[in-house]
């Protein structure tokens, strides 16, 4: 085959239904559903072809999360900026052990654990601490920044990629990680009605 080493591409897809509920001006509560399909394509050395490409997935509801936010100025004092802070919490709705069909190198396909990088959950409970916010610099320009992190309190979910080995359980077995996000950059209200918002941004 053309492809050599053992190249891995993780292809993900997400439908996110997300809906929030103002309670008043300032504090609002949120909802976010995921449903994911995933896939893992890579290059396995075979012993009965030279090598080949093949692809396995995983799909299906995600981690679901609650949450609410608060602005701290009164929005409706707020002409220069405002800052936002919210809480939250993951919910282990999403499956952390889906299986499926993996080549193997004489051929034949065995089904087991797929990796951790495309299951739809990480099988723990996770709370989330998050802010965004924005500053007026000059006319219609401002800048933003907006940063989240989801603490993870579960060490591993108990899923094996492979057969524990007796004294090395903790090296095969997936984690439950912890996440982090954070992005900051400028925007800018094109023309007199400024309907049209450019930005640039670094995360």
């Amino acid at each position: 085959g053309k492809d050599r080493g053992n190249a891995v591409n993780i292809y993900s897809h997400a439908l996110d239904v997300n809906a929030s509920y103002g309670i008043t001006d300032r504090l609002q509560v949120n909802v976010s559903v995921p449903y994911v399909h995933n896939e893992r394509s890579q290059v396995l050395r075979s012993t009965v072809i030279d090598t080949t490409r093949y692809s396995v997935f995983a799909q299906g509801l995600g981690d679901v999360r609650f949450g609410v936010n608060y602005w701290v100025i009164d929005p409706a004092k707020a002409h220069h900026g405002n800052l936002m802070i919210g809480a939250g919490v993951k919910l282990a709705t999403g499956k952390h052990d889906v299986m499926d069909d993996a080549l193997q190198a004489d051929g034949s396909k065995e089904r087991v654990v797929m990796d951790q990088a495309i299951q739809p959950g990480d099988g723990g409970v996770g709370f989330s601490v998050e802010f965004q916010g924005f500053r007026q610099l000059f006319n219609n320009i401002y800048g933003f920044a907006n940063a989240y992190y989801l603490f993870n309190p579960k060490e591993s979910n108990g899923t094996f990629k492979s057969a524990p080995t007796k004294g090395l359980e903790g090296y095969n077995v997936y984690a439950c990680p912890d996440q982090y996000f954070a992005r900051a950059g400028f925007m800018a209200g094109i023309g007199k009605a400024q309907k049209l918002t450019l930005s640039l941004a670094g995360r």
